[in-house]
């Protein structure tokens, strides 16, 4: 409130005084101005005539007080200001409960849209879910069919690797393998979604068998050929090539004992990643229970190693295969085991395990010995071999190396650091709960990277090593009569000729898938062991000599 007082002889000199309301935390505020002439201000105006009196008006108002400076008390200022403060603070109350109404009926809506938006998300889910039985229907019985028709052609004896109507067997293929995958695709696309487990399982056993005749009518045992670049120092000595490729499936060796031999595929040489895609339907194979096997064979320096392994730019097969294994195992859907032999000599050892010292203070690796898995099982198990959970590639990678120094090598005229024996990389999988009545499903992954196959006067060996060599060629001879067996379906297998075979028991025949990959050097020196090879290859399968 103003208060002032002034005697009525004095002459008042100009003052100005301004005030907040700060209790109702409003933009009330006054100006006062009294004596010499009027004046106004911004924030709110007054005016003084010549007999004293003055006049004040609150900001933003358009009413005023009049009074006079020559009263003690200022009569009426105090009921004019209590006026104004009432009616602001009336006004506030008003601007307060229109937002209090604003914000229920904002809570109102937000509340009815979350509803509302909650109402449309379970209906799109219900239409995305029939959406996917539709769709996991029409792919499950479009399976079905292709699948009759591919066992309809395996009985007939045709398959996708007959030279006849080459294009159509192709395109049958395609189809095939189009169909599998628009299923699998509806598969984990209804898996996402939430349906039914017995539904899923329903399509799942359609696309087992559709991929399960793709890979009858593609061979139990598949066949490849793969043949190395000419090296620097055969070039510079002058070496011919003698091999050549042709359409990505035919391989010729020049000269007169040569000819035109045909394969699944054939790479001169090929990328790692082309290679990895012809093996990757093997990988499917393994997780539907079967068990799987890729082979290297091929003389010493034809390039066996490194489409088995590849190198730390260009990884090959193991790396890659398992790598893939390992992601359609993530979530722990499957769990894998790694296990790592060598077989020389006729002598398995553990190349995973540390090995005692002998006498002499050198490493002395124990032979280990073969039997069955148990008394109600007839497949074949190495004895007390080390078995490493498998998690990642980079621990595979690390066994690896650790078994490469552990090799059995040796130095002869074809090469410096010779393998002079076989090695099998075994990976074990499990899939907890998979099977048919709960239990769980266990397929194995087997690796094998077989020694030279050359002649032994080419290695110019003696003693020892000569022996070795007669070794390998004994073993592989046994594995190619094994191979021929199966695949002209003879009642009887001779897998007891042999250790290799009998290791490799369970990953040849039954329902079992095996890769042969055939490697080749291109020169003309070794054109001899080149036809060897490519024989061999020609009873690996349903692969014909022109």
């Amino acid at each position: 409130l103003l208060h002032f007082s002034a005697s009525a002889s004095e002459t008042m000199a100009p003052f100005k005084m301004a005030f907040q309301d700060s209790a109702c935390h409003s933009s009330l505020r006054w100006e006062v101005v009294a004596g010499g002439s009027a004046s106004t201000s911004p924030a709110g105006s007054c005016s003084s005539p010549t007999d004293g009196s003055f006049t004040a008006s609150p900001v933003g108002s358009s009413r005023s007080w009049h009074g006079s400076p020559c009263h003690p008390d200022g009569a009426g200022a105090e009921e004019f200001l209590t006026d104004e403060l009432s009616a602001h603070v009336d006004e506030l109350e008003r601007l307060a409960e229109r937002l209090d109404e604003q914000r229920r009926r904002y809570e109102m809506r937000r509340r009815h849209g979350s509803a509302s938006r909650g109402r449309w998300s379970t209906r799109l889910a219900q239409l995305a879910c029939e959406a996917s039985r539709v769709a996991l229907r029409e792919a499950s019985a479009e399976a079905r069919e292709l699948s009759l028709a591919a066992a309809e052609c395996t009985r007939c004896g045709g398959g996708l690797r007959e030279d006849a109507d080459l294009k159509g067997t192709a395109g049958f293929e395609v189809a095939l393998k189009a169909a599998r995958d628009r299923l699998a695709e509806e598969i984990e696309r209804g898996r996402a979604l939430g349906l039914e487990k017995a539904e899923l399982e329903t399509a799942e056993r359609e696309r087992r068998k559709l991929h399960s005749a793709i890979q009858s009518l593609r061979g139990q045992i598949r066949v490849y050929c793969r043949v190395r670049p000419m090296s620097l120092k055969e070039r510079a000595a002058g070496e011919a090539e003698v091999v050549s490729v042709h359409g990505g499936a035919a391989v010729e060796l020049s000269g007169q004992s040569g000819g035109l031999f045909h394969f699944d595929a054939a790479f001169a040489p090929g990328t790692q990643e082309e290679v990895f895609a012809e093996a990757q339907d093997l990988i499917q194979s393994a997780m539907d229970g079967h068990n799987v096997s890729v082979l290297c064979y091929g003389q010493t320096g034809a390039g066996k190693t490194y489409t088995m392994y590849g190198s730390p730019e260009e990884p090959g097969l193991v790396l890659r295969m398992v790598g893939d294994l390992l992601r359609r195992a993530e979530g722990g859907r499957a769990h894998l085991a790694v296990s790592l032999v060598e077989l020389h000599s006729n002598r398995i050892s553990d190349l995973l395990a540390d090995p005692p010292m002998g006498a002499a203070g050198d490493p002395a690796r124990p032979s280990l010995s073969l039997g069955r898995r148990d008394a109600h099982s007839d497949e074949i198990r190495v004895v007390g071999a080390e078995e490493r959970p498998l998690r990642t590639v980079l621990e595979l990678g690390e066994l690896m190396q650790l078994s490469t120094s552990r090799r059995a090598a040796a130095s002869h005229a074809l090469n410096d650091g010779s393998s002079r024996s076989h090695t099998l990389l075994t990976v074990r999988v499990v899939q907890p709960g998979a099977g048919a009545s709960g239990g769980d499903v266990e397929s194995r992954i087997t690796f094998c990277d077989l020694g030279g196959s050359e002649r032994l006067k080419r290695t110019e060996v003696a003693g020892e090593h000569a022996r070795e060599a007669i070794e390998i060629n004994r073993s592989l001879s046994a594995l190619s009569d094994v191979i021929e067996a199966i695949v002209t379906k003879r009642r009887h297998v001779p897998y007891r000729n042999h250790k290799l075979t009998q290791m490799l028991q369970d990953a040849l025949g039954g329902t079992a898938m095996t890769l042969l990959f055939v490697n080749c050097s291109p020169t003309r020196a070794s054109a001899q062991e080149t036809l060897m090879a490519l024989k061999f290859a020609s009873r690996a399968g349903r692969v014909s000599n022109a």
